[in-house]
């Protein structure tokens, strides 16, 4: 689950666009279905699936924070490697 208090902006935004983007969709998708207005309901086809594709580049980023804050956190180091005693 997100934490919104740590996310990125990044992440923020993504997903407030896709929420914003699938909402504006459905309200014209049942605005055009109740008025018979095929081409409003096309639009309101493609603003959801923009809103599905931005959902998914959210979760990518995310993804990718996560992963960049488990390599920083590995070892006791700082995220450095330890130094390496050489052969004699």
């Amino acid at each position: 689950m997100l934490n919104w208090d740590t996310a990125s902006t990044a992440t923020k935004v993504s997903l407030l666009g896709a929420i914003g983007l699938m909402v504006a969709g459905l309200i014209l998708a049942l605005v055009g279905a109740s008025t018979q207005n095929k081409p409003l309901m096309f639009i309101a086809l493609g603003l959801l699936a923009l809103g599905i594709i931005t959902h998914l580049v959210g979760f990518g980023i995310r993804a990718a924070e996560q992963r960049r804050n488990i390599r920083g956190n590995h070892s006791g180091t700082g995220g450095q490697r330890p130094a390496r005693k050489g052969r004699m």
